[in-house]
């Protein structure tokens, strides 16, 4: 009987330390630089919008608030600091990145009447593409939603190898 205990304490051991694994994929450091235009409806205060980012994020796992991300943008922006999503390809989609400044809760999109911005990339970080481009502004009513823009990446230093176990 002590052998099936110690037995099944080694295999639990072994069952944990395999659960506990973490990615394997480097980390990657991105800029990306976007355009967004024809803003919708007519009258956009700020047209085009012109910005970049810097971000870094492990392109295996899905995140949600991130903020390792530095954001700059012709607009003015929320006072809490910028965040994305990412969602990486699974199950035949692509992926998908969604840089976002709001006031509102991380995960909801613009609120009319305060500084709010987003811009969706799906394909991020293999073969990004403009999607969608949107923003309101304190000092004007309304939202302005765009599906016209460009992205392009400028890839970042070579990420450094995991160390072997």
């Amino acid at each position: 009987m002590k052998t099936f205990a110690l037995f099944a304490a080694i295999f639990a051991l072994a069952l944990g330390a395999e659960a506990t694994k973490v990615a394997s994929a480097a980390t990657i450091t991105e800029t990306i630089d976007f355009t967004a235009s024809d803003f919708t409806p007519s009258g956009a205060p700020v047209d085009p919008v012109i910005g970049s980012f810097t971000i870094t994020l492990d392109p295996t796992m899905m995140i949600l608030g991130g903020t390792t991300l530095t954001l700059n943008v012709n607009l003015a922006l929320s006072t809490i600091p910028p965040f994305f999503d990412y969602f990486p390809a699974s199950g035949g989609f692509a992926s998908d990145l969604f840089v976002r400044s709001s006031a509102e809760d991380q995960h909801c999109g613009l609120t009319t009447g305060t500084n709010s911005f987003f811009v969706q990339i799906p394909g991020f970080p293999s073969t990004p593409t403009f999607f969608d481009s949107a923003y309101a502004q304190s000092s004007v009513p309304g939202e302005f939603l765009t599906f016209t823009g460009s992205v392009s990446v400028v890839p970042g230093p070579s990420p450094v190898p995991d160390c072997p176990a």
